[in-house]
């Protein structure tokens, strides 16, 4: 007769390995850039680059900030989004920026989005333009001869960016200063769209990800406004994160974003989790969750993003972040987890989420 701990142990066992299981299948369904991170430093290592390699990430997302490229007027510098996009390309790995930002000739802050003059919004989609002939399909930066494959050589492959995020969180003042408007992130888009699609008419637009219940006007609040302003045909994927305390907080914004798409008439429109993700710190009844915590909220979060992908139209999903920051990083305006969400820390030693992500990209059976 079996002991009953044992017994209860084995059938512990058996239902993880069932779960993982079910994960390892239901990764054959989706697209290879299905699952990302987010990254945030402005150079990648080879210990990041080989880990993402093997983990089979599909899709890195990164800010492509205008001060950083053309910080004095007319003045151009992509060495550091070439670096980046440069070395995940090698690797077969997407990128999917986010454009961001305003240099201190077209607004009074970074933060603040360049929408106050008919010069602002100029330099603005002349940035937009510049990126795509850069990056997108035919790119300068792709050619035969160019950037990229003068550093990696003639037959590493090439993967245009056709995906381009429009903002990040425009309803936190944090990101869109001096105060969230619906209105003005509306202009925004439609300039962005018309910049971006002018150079490649393919290109993806995706929404600037918006946290649901985070902020005095939450992102489900916000896209609700938002559709106020007829932006349904500015933009090709809608974007959320749903950074949550519980299961049922998580697949309450899924559903209410969604719900919320589907009264404005654009329930066929894919929608993508820019971000989401948990922290390793010490649980605070908040995001985070400690170590185990962390593992066990990111299964559970893509196990149920899996059982539901068709029903919420899932098209990526990206993980906050890949390694932890250094502790004096600022906190993004009062981001409890942000120190600790990735799935790797600062010296990148694997935290025991990163296991449990490879099972769901197929990197482990």
């Amino acid at each position: 007769m079996r002991e009953p701990g044992r017994t209860i142990v084995a059938s512990l066992l058996g239902g993880l390995a069932l779960i993982l299981g079910s994960a390892s299948a239901a990764a054959a369904h989706v697209s290879p850039k299905f699952w990302g991170v987010h990254y945030r430093y402005s150079d990648i290592g080879r210990g990041d680059l080989q880990r993402m390699a093997q983990g089979k990430v599909g899709t890195v997302r990164r800010r492509l900030s205008w001060p950083e490229v053309e910080s004095s007027l007319g003045h151009f510098d992509w060495s550091a989004p070439d670096r980046i996009i440069g070395a995940l390309t090698s690797r077969r790995i997407r990128v999917l920026p986010y454009v961001y930002g305003s240099p201190a000739y077209a607004a009074n802050e970074p933060t603040t989005p360049p929408l106050d003059s008919d010069d602002a919004q100029r330099e603005w989609r002349r940035f937009l333009r510049r990126a795509v002939n850069r990056y997108g399909p035919g790119g300068y930066y792709w050619r035969a001869g160019g950037p990229y494959h003068s550093r990696y050589g003639a037959d590493a492959p090439a993967r245009p960016i056709r995906a381009w995020q429009v903002w990040n969180e425009p309803n936190l003042t944090h990101y869109f200063t001096p105060r969230p408007s619906a209105s003005k992130y509306a202009t925004l888009l439609r300039i962005s769209h018309d910049a971006i699609k002018g150079q490649d008419p393919r290109a993806k637009i995706v929404l600037g990800g918006m946290p649901g219940l985070i902020g005095r006007t939450t992102g489900l609040d916000f896209l609700d406004d938002l559709y106020k302003h007829r932006i349904k045909r500015d933009f090709d994927a809608a974007a959320l994160h749903p950074y949550a305390e519980t299961m049922q907080v998580f697949s309450y914004q899924m559903n209410q974003y969604r719900s919320i798409m589907r009264r404005y008439g654009d329930g066929h429109t894919p929608l993508w989790i820019t971000e989401m993700g948990w922290g390793s710190a010490p649980p605070d009844g908040y995001v985070n969750v400690g170590l185990r915590g962390q593992k066990r909220m990111l299964r559970n979060s893509f196990t149920r993003i899996l059982r539901n992908r068709k029903r919420w139209r899932i098209g990526r999903v990206i993980w906050f972040e890949w390694r932890d920051p250094p502790p004096d990083t600022p906190d993004h305006g009062g981001c409890s987890f942000c120190l600790s969400s990735g799935l790797f820390t600062q010296a990148l030693k694997p935290k025991p989420a990163w296991k449990a992500y490879q099972h769901f990209t197929g990197a482990l059976p």
